[in-house]
């Protein structure tokens, strides 16, 4: 069956946060400056711990965790893949060996109808078994060696009030 989630220790993963000096780092300060309770480095320390688990509860088709970490429209994309999978007899098999890096690429800053909203692109680099195996347990897709997958996912937030954490907006190889 599938093996319990293995993450390494915190120092083995590289962060890049861009400078103040870079366009980045000037919105990451506009951030700060909107959300006092924002910083960069906790942040990828939250994206760090919720990875795996987004990627291990798809894997599972655990739908409750995914509900809990992702915003709607990408939770319907993530529970029809697992519906599909499921009618299909297929099981996907995944243990991420290891997080190499986290990477903030992109920020972005918006206000829709008096609402203040947040976003950030992830750059996330992992080592990886990733296969989807068949109703007769062989492989159809993927591979059972390890390899190294770059993810580029988008967290997003409502600014302000409590309770408005950053939840996965969108996902894709990179």
């Amino acid at each position: 069956m599938d093996a319990p989630v293995e993450t390494p220790e915190p120092s083995t993963v590289a962060y890049d946060i861009p400078t103040p000096g870079t366009r980045v780092g000037q919105l990451l300060q506009s951030l700060t400056q909107q959300d006092a309770t924002f910083a960069a480095q906790p942040f990828l320390a939250n994206v760090r711990t919720v990875f795996p688990q987004v990627v291990m509860a798809y894997a599972e088709g655990n739908r409750t965790v995914l509900q809990t970490y992702l915003v709607p429209a990408v939770y319907e994309t993530f529970d029809a893949a697992i519906k599909a999978r499921d009618e299909a007899g297929e099981k996907q098999r995944t243990e991420i060996k290891a997080l190499r890096s986290l990477a903030i690429e992109d920020v972005r800053l918006n206000t829709r109808d008096g609402v203040n909203t947040a976003a950030i692109d992830v750059r996330i680099v992992s080592d990886q078994i990733s296969l989807v195996l068949d109703r007769e347990g062989q492989p159809a897709t993927g591979t059972d060696a390890v390899t190294e997958f770059s993810d580029l996912w988008t967290f997003e937030r409502v600014m302000g009030g409590s309770g408005n954490g950053w939840r996965l907006a969108a996902a894709r190889s990179a």
